[in-house]
């Protein structure tokens, strides 16, 4: 789905990238989404600034919250996007495992 007339893109950018692996920060300053989107890999999200995301997955709306320096895994397949509706920025790094 793509972003409503209320919210617009995160900040996104490539730290590093090689043949196995690909870094990546996110930066959801309020009212920003990443866009709907699958992971075509196994990843690893690693919160650096913490907050609930609004998720929003095959029809499903959840909130969810993202620790400060308590990172999670998640299969490659998923498909969702992320919303920040609070008012604070909330940032992460993300490690695809592209072998």
């Amino acid at each position: 789905m793509p972003p409503t007339n209320e919210s617009r893109l995160c900040h996104s950018e490539t730290l590093y990238s090689d043949e196995r692996i690909r870094i990546s920060r996110f930066t959801l300053a309020p009212g920003t989404t990443t866009g709907e989107h699958t992971h075509e890999f196994d990843y690893v999200v690693a919160p650096v600034e913490g907050g609930t995301v609004t998720i929003e997955s095959n029809g499903t709306v959840s909130d969810f919250d993202l620790v400060a320096k308590t990172p999670y895994q998640r299969p490659r397949g998923v498909h969702h996007s992320l919303t920040n509706r609070t008012k604070e920025t909330i940032e992460f790094v993300e490690i695809e495992y592209l072998t």
